[in-house]
């Protein structure tokens, strides 16, 4: 009963410390996903687990100029689900170069009002 309890509450403490998962090295996960056709460059890697056997990762993706964002993020999915078990993916990509466009001003579409204006 000793045993049991240690596992699930080191499983537990590791959910909620938000470690990565047993068995999964991140460095070789990054250096795989780096190493996928397209892809430029891999960063803000993260990886923990969710709940007990349900590892999550997000990550930035910069792919070349003239890569396709979306097929390159699928090519990800794919690695990361067959070669690491990981099928819980948040995925930013964007083209190198380019990945500064977020910080731009927001734009409004002609007739949406921000908060607070006219009635």
């Amino acid at each position: 009963m000793l045993a049991s309890s240690w596992k699930l509450l080191r499983d537990s403490v590791g959910v909620l410390l938000e470690m990565s998962p047993r068995g999964v090295d991140a460095n070789e996960v990054g250096r795989r996903m780096a190493a996928t056709e397209g892809v430029v460059e891999i960063h803000d890697l993260h990886i923990w687990t969710i709940t007990s056997g349900f590892p999550a990762l997000a990550a930035h993706v910069l792919v070349g100029q003239d890569e396709d964002c979306h097929a390159r993020r699928r090519d990800l999915e794919e690695v990361l689900a067959h070669d690491f078990g990981i099928s819980h993916t948040t995925l930013q990509v964007d083209h190198a170069g380019d990945h500064q466009a977020g910080s731009q001003r927001l734009q409004f579409l002609p007739g949406i009002r921000k908060r607070g204006e006219g009635g």
